[in-house]
């Protein structure tokens, strides 16, 4: 991972795993051990601490265990090349997961700068990032220990959403710690992913990546720099935990679904989450394999959001109020409960409980939309696909403030079609924008922007689809605007629904393919 601007790489993570797992009978047998040739780190830990250091020019401050690192090496590099480098620039590999490239590394502490420059500049190396801590950052005030309060909540909430709980993961430094290191989570993933061969594995994480300090809750009055370093931490925990299951095999990965806590600082994630889709392999990880779980349900304090973020989703539980480390694990719920009621996979599970929350305007799931969304997709009914940007120019004489032009975009954050070949359905979660090109419009078309799912059907055929979806928008100081978008396609040979967007506001269209569920 290259530095990035603005990102101190702060971070102290939380997380609880709470692994509900099922071994499928026609589980591929040909999995490979993912820990061949892994060793365990058995030894101890040094004192937390501030490490000061520059990273390809930006200074860094980050709160971590000194002289102990995490690398990941690309698929390219050899254990032997990648301990050949380590061991170059005075490293000792404390622990390894050759299969993924993953090595836990002990160096001098002073050389920490150095030490990570030196090897991101490496073809061979994917990401290097200081041995993080975990605190607990939830509503509640509780251990991250299975065998504590907290555990036993999530546990709690996972069964009365309909989970059912397979184990749960002390990933912590043990004796009621409340540290949990970054170095203990990442082979606990691993561990869970081995174990099934390739079968399901359903794993949820219940705490964020948050500060260990009194004010984490109350984001929008944080100085700027403590706002850079939430945003930094969140970024850190999430990167590490995506990077991991990017690294698995595809078999392995095929059938993995994890929720992760959104956490409770009232901070957007929307933006962390956009460039963390930059970065290799990470936008199909959180796309197929993790929801990201939010909450409106707490009290006071609120919970980290994305609102047009198609991998983050609401749940307002009746335990959510404590934060969204209990909101997550009755995600997970339906999600099993979706796959025993309606026969689909894990994905198929996941992809259903997006969909439903972008149905919705205010983004909360509801169990019977998901268990619909689900029925359809096993069907074949479901064709999915997404974002999409329409975008055209408008001009108009608007009388005594003269001749007005406008760009006017409809960002499609996705779209959901269920169609059974003569008939169905459209869903657009949509944000529709106006802004002002030349003249001088009144304020009312001068410049705005509003979200809403535009919703429809369709009708025809396999060969050809029509329809509309359509919904009021408020744009600057305008009254409601029924805005219309206007699809025609067909299903083409590969089963996918391919056609064009177009509306009667302007002659642009796009063309898109919404892929088979």
């Amino acid at each position: 991972m290259k530095s990035i601007y603005g990102l101190v790489l702060l971070c102290i993570i939380p997380l609880l795993i709470t692994g509900c797992k099922k071994k499928d009978s026609g589980s591929s047998s040909d999995s490979s051990d993912l820990l061949t040739d892994a060793t365990e780190y058995t030894g101890t830990f040094p004192t937390p601490a501030k490490i000061k250091y520059l990273d390809q020019g930006i200074n860094i401050r980050v709160t971590a265990f000194p002289g102990q690192m995490i690398a990941f090496f690309n698929s390219t590099a050899s254990a032997a090349n990648a301990s050949k480098l380590i061991t170059a620039n005075k490293g000792v590999i404390l622990a390894q997961i050759p299969a993924i490239g993953y090595y836990f590394i002990g160096i001098d502490s002073s050389q920490t700068g150095s030490f990570i420059n030196t090897l991101q500049a490496d073809g061979m190396v994917d990401a290097v990032v200081p041995n993080m801590l975990s605190y607990p950052k939830t509503g509640v005030d509780i251990l991250d220990n299975c065998g504590f309060d907290h555990g036993k909540a999530v546990q709690s909430t996972l069964q009365n959403c309909a989970g059912t709980l397979a184990e749960c993961e002390d990933v912590t430094l043990g004796g009621g710690s409340e540290i949990a290191p970054l170095s203990k989570q990442i082979p606990a993933i691993l561990k869970e992913a081995n174990k099934n061969n390739g079968g399901t594995t359903l794993i949820n994480l219940s705490y964020n990546g948050g500060l260990d300090r009194t004010d984490a809750y109350d984001y929008a009055n944080l100085d700027p720099l403590s706002k850079t370093e939430d945003r930094d931490c969140w970024f850190t925990f999430m990167y590490g935990i995506l990077k991991t299951i990017a690294a698995l095999p595809p078999q392995n990965r095929e059938n993995l679904v994890i929720t992760i806590a959104a956490g409770n600082e009232d901070m957007p994630i929307g933006g962390v989450l956009d460039y963390l889709r930059t970065l290799t392999g990470i936008a199909d990880v959180l796309k197929n394999n993790v929801l990201i779980v939010s909450t409106d349900n707490i009290p006071v304090i609120h919970a980290n959001y994305a609102p047009e973020d198609g991998d983050v989703v609401v749940m307002n539980n009746s335990t959510a109020w404590q934060g969204t480390s209990l909101a997550a694990p009755c995600a997970m719920g339906y999600i099993e409960a979706i796959m025993n009621g309606e026969g689909v996979t894990a994905k198929q599970a996941i992809t259903a409980m997006k969909m439903a929350s972008l149905a919705n305007p205010d983004r909360e799931v509801l169990l019977g939309d998901a268990m619909t969304i689900a029925g359809s997709i096993k069907s074949g009914k479901l064709f999915s696909g997404g974002p999409f940007t329409l975008t055209g120019t408008i001009t108009w004489d608007s009388g005594p403030d003269g001749i007005c032009t406008v760009n006017l975009t409809y960002g499609m954050k996705s779209v959901g079609v269920s169609w059974d070949g003569t008939k169905g359905s459209i869903s657009i979660p949509a944000v529709v924008t106006v802004e002002l090109v030349s003249g001088n419009c009144s304020a009312s078309e001068n410049n705005g922007t509003d979200s809403k799912t535009m919703s429809g059907s369709l009708s025809g055929s396999n060969s050809s689809v029509t329809g509309s979806a359509m919904a009021s928008f408020i744009l600057g100081t305008s009254p409601s605007l029924t805005m219309t978008l206007n699809f025609n396609g067909s299903v083409n040979t590969s089963g996918d629904l391919a056609g064009t967007f177009s509306t009667p506001s302007f002659s642009s269209t796009i063309s898109v393919v919404l892929k088979h569920q």
